[in-house]
């Protein structure tokens, strides 16, 4: 593992952008772009070449030569994962602040300077922001299911909601100290690490707050992980909803937050049982057992109020696949063709 790091470093750091790359030749340069013209002085950008195999590593290294005063450069001498190259850019890290930005996606330029900004008025574990997708050259925005009115220090029920609430750990700024004083991580050789890694920054939380704007440009490619029908990696989601409960026990703050880790626990596997069924040709009906095998020996889940709060597909199919998985791939397949159907 080769290093750069910057001369006078010691000084203060507001905010640390960590951005692993493998194999992104194509997106890179408009990605280091928008993080070297960041209008907020005294910022940290942590590269983390992942063993890239084309010229990821050269257009790094040629942004080292022009701004090597903001950027350090790791060159990981195996590819090792995204969760473990962000996992050593968070122990690196010297900013008040960390903000991730995949090496295919890029931010606002003054998007340092609004979340510093914001981090002023109150030291706020979590910054949240809004973003913008990028599919086929078309933008759109995308609000996160919560407002600016969230500003401020965090009881149970918004907690609860948070939570449960869909987001994106690159639609956050996380304050160093909340990651470094939990030992906060990634979980490594596993994908969609995210997940897991969302749950614990919202449960040690004690303030978070919005801004109502859209910092972060993200691209979706045909062959991303978020976008991989029928990759054996999609089951990787099944893991890290065990992982994000096991992880909960082994810290002790589970019973805790029984009730909150409970409620995403169940989603989480209900939206794995819907994964199994719509993201692959040939439904593995081993996995949909082991989802319901999991589920039924960690909860009682017909008492739990975000089991009471589910639509009604998704209770069919939860109870359904308790009896025999394979009676619900029988009714998902009609349920499809009878909305064909209906939408014709």
């Amino acid at each position: 593992m080769t290093v750069n790091f910057f001369k006078g470093r010691e000084s203060m750091v507001k905010v640390s952008i960590i951005t692993p790359v493998y194999n992104s030749e194509e997106y890179i340069d408009k990605c280091l772009k928008s993080l070297v013209n960041q209008t907020l002085d005294n910022i940290e950008i942590i590269i983390i070449d992942d063993c890239s195999t084309d010229n990821s590593r050269k257009i790094i290294q040629d942004y080292v030569e022009r701004y090597g005063g903001k950027i350090i450069a790791i060159y990981l001498e195996k590819n090792k994962g995204q969760g473990y190259a962000r996992n050593i850019g968070i122990e690196i890290s010297k900013g008040d602040y960390i903000i991730f930005v995949d090496s295919d996606d890029y931010i606002a330029f003054e998007t340092c300077e609004i979340i510093y900004r914001k981090s002023l008025e109150k030291s706020h574990d979590i910054v949240c922001f809004n973003l913008v997708e990028i599919k086929n050259g078309i933008e759109s925005e995308k609000k996160l299911e919560y407002d600016s009115s969230i500003d401020g220090d965090i009881d149970f029920l918004l907690r609860s909601r948070l939570v449960n609430a869909k987001g994106y750990f690159w639609t956050r700024a996380y304050k160093r100290t909340l990651l470094i004083e939990n030992n906060i991580k990634f979980p490594v050789n596993i994908h969609y690490e995210d997940s897991a890694f969302n749950t614990l920054t919202l449960l040690y939380a004690k303030s978070v707050t919005k801004i109502d704007k859209p910092l972060y440009f993200y691209t979706i490619r045909k062959n991303s992980s978020s976008n991989c029908y029928n990759q054996e990696r999609l089951y990787d989601r099944i893991n890290v909803t065990e992982f994000m409960l096991s992880e909960t026990i082994r810290r002790n703050i589970y019973k805790r937050y029984l009730e909150i880790i409970n409620n995403k626990y169940l989603k989480m596997h209900i939206g794995n049982i819907h994964l199994c069924l719509d993201m692959f040709d040939d439904v593995n009906i081993e996995k949909l057992k082991e989802i319901s095998t999991y589920v039924n020996n960690n909860l009682n889940y017909r008492s739990l109020k975000e089991y009471k709060k589910l639509d009604r597909v998704s209770k069919l199919y939860l109870l359904i696949n308790d009896l025999s998985p394979k009676y619900v791939i029988i009714i998902d397949k009609l349920y499809k063709k009878i909305l064909k159907i209906i939408n014709r």
